[in-house]
């Protein structure tokens, strides 16, 4: 296994115990999937540490995005609501890889940023330390951690107590865009 997909495993394994705790006792078992929101709040009972959204300009954020500092996650309440739930996602990657304090700008908290992404040159030796490093790591479990890159499928045969588990790991996967126009013959 490499460091990356330590990573994702440690993300992934975070999700399904939380999700499972999640679960009420009548629940069926099956795998689930929680929404950013509930998932945060399971973190948040689970390590202890609250999340505290706060305006933009609040000095608890030390002018960042969002800080883990004296048992809380301050976040900026003044952001889109999925990034405000990313950059929480974050600071709990930072809690459980890295067990410290951290302060995240807008350019360390990047959600697509890839972890095979390495400066060339000179930028290699000076832009690439442990900072940026510790800032790929949380952004990869954050994101793995949020959506995990695997799923568990249940079949069930219809009439009938026959089922199948299948385990789908996404791999190589890419983000494309497509354009189409539909054009009608005016004689129509």
């Amino acid at each position: 296994m490499t460091h990356w997909t330590d990573i994702r495993a440690h993300a992934r394994r975070l999700h399904s115990e939380l999700s499972r705790m999640a679960l009420s006792p009548s629940d069926s078992g099956l795998p689930t999937r929680l929404s950013a929101e509930r998932l945060l709040e399971c973190a948040a009972d689970y390590t202890g540490i609250p999340r505290i959204p706060v305006p933009a300009n609040d000095p608890l954020l030390y002018g960042t995005l969002a800080t883990l500092a004296n048992g809380c996650i301050w976040y900026n309440a003044d952001v889109e609501s999925w990034f405000g739930l990313y950059c929480q996602a974050h600071e709990y990657a930072h809690h459980w890889l890295h067990h410290g304090q951290t302060h995240c700008t807008r350019d360390d908290i990047e959600g697509s940023a890839s972890e095979d992404t390495s400066p060339i040159g000179e930028s290699r030796i000076i832009g690439y330390g442990p900072h940026e490093l510790r800032e790929r790591e949380a952004n990869v479990f954050a994101r793995e951690f949020l959506l995990p890159s695997d799923a568990e499928v249940l079949s069930c045969e219809q009439g009938s107590d026959r089922c199948v588990r299948n385990h789908i790991e996404f791999r190589n996967y890419r983000k494309f865009g497509a354009e189409s126009d539909i054009t009608f013959d005016e004689k129509q």
